[in-house]
């Protein structure tokens, strides 16, 4: 017998509504932003941040004409000395020693932080890198990745907490939303395609996956899902748009009650 859809009264449907379809679920409370805040809460100093920007600029400006250097391959290759890959090579060594200085110099500066970890994903990339069909070789392009990663994830997690609100009530600068908006969707989109990399080893019987953190080395796909759901949403919650949508794409666990609920609903006639 198929039920009579008014016999759901409107609190339940919109209750049901906002349980299980995640693109209708509550927004979190914004941030508080307050532009008469100083630009980074750790160095107060107007004219040492603005020679801390002026560095970040000359560190990844040779970056700018270079496009992303392709995933290291294990197997070696004969390059060229003027070759484009040569090129980018020495691009981001020169731009990874520069921002390293200053990370050494001020550990507490977030930006120069975030800037690193975008910097290592531009040269190594997401995929094949925190998820990789094998342990890495000593010496190897892998190798070099599994540490890059590694290292821009470091980099990523220090710099959301220096520029992360005291308290969830605590106002933030508009420089502080926008670095956390960076750093939470980069870290999304690590977890996101180690997700998508673990299923499709996963689906490989004769491969060995090798997670090269050790924290996540027991995460499976699920809850990598769920991580890069996490950062995403968080990303979207200071103001980058890409990641509010891809929070709820993300996330295995809201895709699958939709779909059930949906389903179910349908079954028994009722409008969704």
């Amino acid at each position: 017998m198929t039920a009579n859809p008014s016999t759901l009264s409107k609190s339940d449907s919109l209750t049901i509504q906002q349980l299980f379809d995640p693109e209708n679920a509550p927004v979190a409370p914004a941030p508080t932003i307050d532009s008469n805040l100083p630009a980074d809460p750790h160095i107060t100093d107007g004219d040492v941040l603005a020679r801390l920007k002026a560095a970040e600029v000359a560190a990844i400006s040779s970056l700018e004409s270079q496009p992303p250097s392709a995933e290291p391959k294990d197997r070696p290759r004969i390059i060229p000395v003027d070759s484009d890959e040569n090129q980018k090579t020495r691009a981001f060594d020169e731009a990874f020693e520069k921002l390293s200085v200053i990370v050494a110099k001020h550990g507490n500066y977030a930006s120069a932080r975030n800037n690193r970890a975008q910097l290592l994903r531009w040269r190594y990339g997401d995929h094949e890198t925190l998820v990789q069909p094998s342990r890495p070789q000593s010496g190897t392009g892998k190798a070099a990745a599994a540490e890059g990663i590694a290292m821009a994830l470091e980099d990523l997690d220090t710099a959301i907490s220096l520029a992360s609100p005291t308290t969830l009530s605590s106002a933030i600068s508009p420089p502080q939303a926008k670095l956390l908006a960076q750093a939470w969707t980069q870290r999304g989109a690590i977890f996101w395609t180690a997700a998508k990399d673990l299923r499709s080893y996963n689906k490989s019987h004769d491969q060995t996956v090798h997670i090269v953190t050790e924290e996540h080395r027991d995460w499976d796909t699920n809850r990598f899902e769920e991580e890069a759901s996490r950062c995403f949403f968080l990303g979207g919650n200071y103001g980058n748009e890409v990641a509010k949508a891809l929070a709820v794409h993300a996330n295995p666990y809201a895709r699958l009650c939709s779909g059930i609920v949906k389903e179910a609903m349908k079954r028994e006639g009722v409008p969704t």
